[in-house]
């Protein structure tokens, strides 16, 4: 806003009251001018103090530090609400460090846990190896009971821990006959009729032990051929027969003879399949067997 000179811009009078009329009029207009000029800069002013931003107000002055504080000395937008202070460098590297640390004791104990793993299931193999095997019946020397190609499992730990067989267990033993496909001695599977210190006898297709004759429900054909005299089974035998007493290699064969305890591999104790045939192998023995 520029002066003006009321003297040239008011009315054309010569007198004195013109004179002093306008110079009245001219100091006042120059007096609301600087009060007009004086209120623009506090209004300036105010309006900074009244209206300023979040970010502005972090330019104040820190009164502990005698300076600026960090928005106006560091020149960063300051920190909103729920946000992390950003690390320093150093602290930065050090969690990245720690993390991977971190990574690596996490792999590392899952590879232990892994071989910790491993190593109880073969320590648990081997276990169970030591007691149970499986086998498969070839042949028909044990019908109805067993078929050809039952898958089995046997129970080895009662013959290992030294317990003799029961009268009626169907067993597996390592015969004197030797495998043609494998070079060993071949496998054979029959039930136990007597034991060392009993008695044996064959008559008219009956079995006696000690001078009884026995009930066997689980012959075939509920008939054993051939005859034998009363023989004593030597101790640390035992006298084997298969089920198919008419086809069946046992022990009334010189091929045979008493198997000694030592020979036996397991116990028959599940059959595995042929699924509908799955289960135990003993519901056909007689109470007293």
């Amino acid at each position: 806003m520029e002066d003006r000179d009321f003297r040239q811009t008011g009315p054309d009078r010569e007198d004195g009251f013109a004179d002093a009329y306008y110079r009245n009029l001219e100091e006042a207009y120059r007096e609301s001018l600087h009060t007009g000029q004086e209120s623009m800069h506090t209004g300036s002013r105010d309006s900074l103090h009244a209206g300023q931003t979040p970010s502005a107000a972090g330019r104040r002055e820190n009164p502990a530090a005698g300076n600026l504080d960090s928005f106006t000395a560091g020149g960063e937008e300051p920190l909103l609400d729920g946000q992390q202070e950003p690390l320093p460098a150093g602290n930065a590297g050090k969690a990245e460090a720690a993390g991977k640390q971190e990574k690596q004791t996490r792999a590392a104990t899952e590879v232990l846990a892994w071989i910790r793993d491993i190593a109880i299931a073969v320590i648990l193999a081997i276990i169970i190896s030591q007691f149970i095997t499986p086998t498969i019946v070839q042949e028909h020397s044990m019908d109805d009971t067993l078929h050809n190609n039952d898958y089995l499992i046997l129970w080895k730990g009662g013959f290992k821990t030294g317990h003799s067989p029961e009268y009626g267990d169907i067993v597996v033993f390592r015969s004197n006959m030797d495998n043609e496909d494998t070079g060993k001695k071949k496998l054979l599977i029959k039930r136990v009729v007597a034991k060392g210190g009993d008695t044996i006898a064959i008559s008219n297709g009956v079995v006696y032990r000690n001078g009884e004759a026995l009930e066997e429900p689980y012959t075939k054909d509920g008939f054993t051929n051939g005859g034998m005299d009363e023989t004593v089974v030597p101790d640390g035998t035992l006298f084997l027969l298969g089920d198919n007493r008419l086809v069946s290699l046992d022990s009334r064969s010189s091929q045979v003879g008493f198997v000694p305890e030592d020979t036996l591999v397991g116990k028959a104790v599940f059959r595995l399949f042929p699924f509908q045939d799955a289960g135990r192998l003993y519901g056909n023995l007689n109470a007293g067997e």
